[in-house]
């Protein structure tokens, strides 16, 4: 009878276990409908994707693809959740510049600057011109659909304090 009232135990502390991660991760991870054109091709209207929130220690890296949240005006116009997904292109300290459709980040690595765009489709238009240095905790995204995106050309540099998730599709 005592090793049956034991092993009931056991299994009992197995399942509060497992409900205790599974609480843990979905704590950290968010199902998010994507809506609009400016991930596209690599989101698309109506795909879920997933939101991670960064743990302690992890930091935001080029290339990631990123929920955040802004409440300037122009945002909340075309985003009522004052959300939206964007590719991180600058981290902070680089220099960023957007000529002619060229975008170039300079940084102690590379010092002639270097297109960051490896992430996505080849000709890309990217409207716009921009020449700044991001300051510490800030960073500058862009949607893969530069044309159609609302990002860090018009909105500015968004600091880590507003970066919900990495986002995977």
């Amino acid at each position: 009878m005592k090793k049956l009232v034991g092993i009931i135990a056991v299994l009992l502390l197995i399942v509060i276990a497992i409900f205790g991660v599974a609480a843990f991760v979905n704590y950290h991870r968010t199902l998010v409908t994507f809506n609009g054109t400016s991930m596209e091709p690599t989101i698309h209207t109506g795909q879920v994707v997933k939101v991670h929130a960064y743990t302690k220690g992890q930091t935001p890296q080029r290339g990631d693809v990123v929920e955040y949240s802004s409440s300037k005006k122009i945002v909340l116009q075309f985003a009522k959740s004052g959300k939206l997904i964007h590719r991180i292109i600058a981290l902070p300290g680089e220099r960023i510049t957007i000529n002619n459709d060229k975008v170039l980040v300079y940084n102690a690595q590379n010092p002639h600057g270097f297109n960051p765009d490896t992430y996505i489709a080849s000709n890309v238009v990217t409207l716009g011109s921009v020449d700044l240095t991001l300051s510490s905790g800030m960073y500058f995204v862009m949607g893969d659909n530069r044309p159609d995106a609302l990002d860090s050309r018009a909105i500015g540099p968004i600091p880590v304090s507003d970066i919900i998730g990495k986002v995977t599709y």
